[in-house]
């Protein structure tokens, strides 16, 4: 397979690699940051909820619990209703804890978005600029697949994630702020109704700011909720923020001096690159998703774009396509490879033929060798026919310029018996008579050469009814089981034939 583009353009796509792993390590990091986020928020005020709803249900029609609690706000008195409902359900010991609870939530959560967040997007924004810009210099970086559209839909994608964290968090600075107050007051109204001492820090009577927050509350968040919604009040708006679900309860804001100014100067933010569009109903974790999406999107061109300048190098095939699963595995563990000379060569023996691929040279081309051997060197007791090639029974790599094969033929005494032979055959000659491979060749299109003139180290085995064979290099000793693997025969490669031992076990 030929890779020019990643031979000519190496530097540049490890620089490309290296931001995308930062971009990719961040949004990780995000992503964790969410979690732990949704690990600090609590539902406390679910319980609140339940229980103002099945209080709302006593009312008159007509009525509701925001005006049930104005009144008692604005006149200090409350019905015997209310009263019970303050005292029995609530009570002053619940709604502390639901206080304490939630500022302790939030606080943790406001932490997580305003140290964590706002630092993981200024660094996404820093990376992808750096990106964008790379994509920007096309001489350099415009054959890698960069396109700068894709780019910029991220960057845009990732600045409507950090307006969402700004909204969320001026959301827990104003829920945070209303609730301490208005739970602070409801404490020390039970605690009156209740006769009960109240503490000196809140014995003060409630300002005009936290005034208007208690009324601001009241009204805002003990509003009846949408259809549809799984709160009957609006009591806690955070929660919807972390979910992989729209937000339920969109408050509606006055627009910003640069919104109006947008307004008046009928601009469209989508078509200014560098001005952020709003996401009023998304969550936060859907525009996380989003902007996931988006960047993988953007780096998937490189992807692409590398993949297509792939060239593949000729082919050849070794084995039949149309092979049963025991054929295949039994071909398979035939198939060896070996380093001659620097030069890389996978061997495959069939029956009596010995096909050679070699590649991996200074001229880049892929050659293949298709061998035989018709007659062995210095064996008198084989038959001097010549025609038919011997049988290769086995292949092993002794070391890197050599093979050993064994062989079988027929002898020229006993026609009926085969006869066994052990032999070293040089890699280097043979590779020599390789040819330039064609991908449309079969290997068995190839010349057959006889390569028996090269053997060395010949040791007869005579009619041992050979069927396998173990070389070592190192320890210059081969091993050649019988058919029925019930003899073993070792020798010395290197040694004379009558130094060979002989041994057969049981």
């Amino acid at each position: 397979m030929s890779v020019d583009l990643i031979r000519e353009r190496y530097c540049e796509l490890q620089h490309l690699s290296l931001l995308y792993s930062h971009v990719s390590s961040l949004l990780h990091y995000t992503s964790d940051t969410l979690r732990c986020m949704t690990e600090a928020w609590e539902d406390v005020l679910l319980t609140m909820d339940i229980k103002l709803a099945k209080y709302s249900t006593t009312l008159k029609e007509g009525a509701s619990v925001a005006d049930e609690l104005l009144v008692l706000l604005a006149c200090g008195r409350a019905r015997s209703e209310l009263r019970d409902f303050l005292l029995d359900e609530l009570t002053a010991k619940g709604v502390k804890k639901i206080g304490l609870s939630l500022e302790t939530s939030y606080t943790r959560v406001r932490k997580y978005s305003l140290n964590c967040l706002s630092s993981v997007i200024q660094a996404l924004q820093f990376h992808l600029g750096e990106v964008l810009g790379m994509a920007r210099w096309k001489e350099r970086f415009g054959n890698l697949g960069i396109s700068t559209d894709s780019l910029q839909v991220c960057i845009k994608s990732l600045g409507t994630f950090a307006l969402k964290n700004q909204e969320l968090q001026s959301v827990i600075d104003e829920s945070l702020k209303s609730m301490k107050s208005f739970f602070m007051w409801i404490y020390v109204v039970i605690l009156k109704l209740g006769e009960e001492p109240v503490p000196s820090n809140m014995k003060q009577h409630l300002n005009a700011e936290e005034l208007k927050l208690v009324v601001h509350f009241l009204k805002k968040r003990l509003a009846k909720s949408a259809a549809g919604s799984s709160q009957s009040f609006n009591l806690e708006l955070v929660g919807q923020y972390l979910v992989d679900e729209d937000l339920k309860i969109v408050e509606e804001k006055q627009p910003s001096f640069w919104e109006r100014l947008l307004q008046e100067a009928e601009l469209d933010s989508n078509a200014i690159p560098w001005l952020f569009s709003p996401s009023p109903v998304k969550s936060l974790l859907q525009l996380l998703n989003s902007l996931v999406r988006d960047v993988a999107a953007a780096f998937a061109t490189t992807k692409e774009t590398i993949c297509q300048t792939f060239t593949p190098k000729p082919s050849v095939p070794l084995l039949p396509s149309t092979t049963g699963d025991s054929e295949v595995s039994k071909i398979d563990s035939k198939i060896g490879e070996l380093v001659c000379e620097g030069k890389r060569c996978v061997y495959y023996p069939s029956a009596r033929d010995l096909f050679l691929v070699v590649y991996g040279d200074e001229t880049q081309q892929m050659r293949c060798c298709r061998a035989c051997v018709r007659g062995v060197p210095g064996l008198a007791d084989q038959e001097k026919s010549g025609t038919e090639p011997l049988n290769l029974l086995s292949v092993q790599v002794y070391n890197g310029e050599t093979l050993s094969v064994l062989l079988e033929y027929r002898s020229s005494e006993r026609d009926d018996v085969m006869f066994n032979a052990v032999a070293q055959l040089p890699v280097k000659p043979v590779l020599n008579l390789a040819n330039e491979a064609f991908g449309e060749l079969a290997l068995e299109g190839y010349e057959c050469h006889d390569v028996g003139r090269f053997l060395t180290q010949i040791h007869s085995l005579g009619p041992f009814h050979a069927v396998s064979m173990a070389v070592s290099g190192p320890r210059r000793l081969a091993a050649v089981f019988s058919r029925r693997t019930k003899k073993v025969r070792l020798f010395d490669v290197d040694a004379e034939e009558e130094e060979e031992e002989e041994e057969e076990e049981g």
